[in-house]
């Protein structure tokens, strides 16, 4: 869905609903995520390394009401294990771009 608000940018805040799964073949695997569950977006600086890398670039150029499924390669997947991804592994985001600042 493309979504008909405001364009995102590097260095604007976008708060977003996003889930996550490891990546089967291409098809959604394991669910890792989901800001949905709890009603809890989440927020961050387009551009930053506070966000997974592919997040960053998924989400540049997104509009506002937009809806995004992005595969991501382990190398633009999180580095090390947190607590919801493990680390170098490719994964599935569906992210929804709620609001920008």
């Amino acid at each position: 869905r493309v979504g008909d608000g405001k364009r995102a940018t590097l260095g604007m805040i976008a708060r977003i609903h996003l889930k996550a799964w490891m990546d089967d073949n291409k098809k959604k695997g394991d669910l890792l995520f989901d800001s949905y569950a709890d009603n809890f977006p989440l927020s961050f600086k387009i551009g930053t390394k506070r966000i997974v890398d592919g997040l960053n670039l998924g989400i540049d150029g997104m509009r506002v009401g937009g809806k995004r499924r992005l595969f991501l390669p382990p190398e633009l997947s999180p580095k090390r294990a947190s607590g919801e991804f493990p680390a170098n592994t490719a994964l599935i985001f569906e992210v929804e771009l709620l609001e920008l600042e």
